[in-house]
């Protein structure tokens, strides 16, 4: 029973040994975290197309109303970029990114505006990004992958 003990720690000796000159056993590697995107829009059905279309490499937070934007940031403001349509019932782009800017400044930072009919002097001169709806599927991963890059 000693001896079949002893052969059996021998055993496993050698297997956690590597051998001389073979390279060390790796660990496994998680793969990067995803860039989370906050994506606030009035209107469900562009909501849905954008988180449909950026969820396939980014996390989406969907919101449907600057309210709501303010509810999810309040728990959580760990986001890589916020894309925010700039007019929207109750509270639009502008006064949202006002009330995030006073309260959450490195959120108001990563700020991209959109919209499909507001100009982009309507954002009150604030330094941001805009994208102009529509647009394509590519043109809005493109867009937000570029961003990313710069952050």
């Amino acid at each position: 029973l000693e001896l079949s003990q002893a052969l059996h720690v021998r055993r496993l000796q050698r297997a956690e040994v590597p051998a001389e000159g073979a390279p060390a056993p790796s660990l496994p590697v998680s793969p990067p975290p995803r860039a989370r995107v906050l994506v606030v829009d009035d209107e469900p059905a562009i909501l849905s197309i954008i988180q449909r279309v950026l969820g396939r490499s980014f996390d989406v937070v969907p919101c449907d109303s600057g309210a709501a934007a303010i509810r999810v940031l309040e728990e959580d403001q760990d986001f890589d970029l916020v894309l925010c349509d700039l007019m929207m019932m109750n509270m639009g782009g502008t006064e949202l990114r006002q009330i995030v800017r006073s309260r959450w400044p490195q959120v108001s930072k990563r700020w991209v505006f959109m919209s499909g009919g507001a100009e982009v002097s309507d954002a009150q001169g604030e330094p941001h990004h805009f994208l102009a709806k529509p647009f394509k599927a590519t043109e809005l991963r493109d867009y937000v992958a570029k961003l990313l890059e710069q952050t």
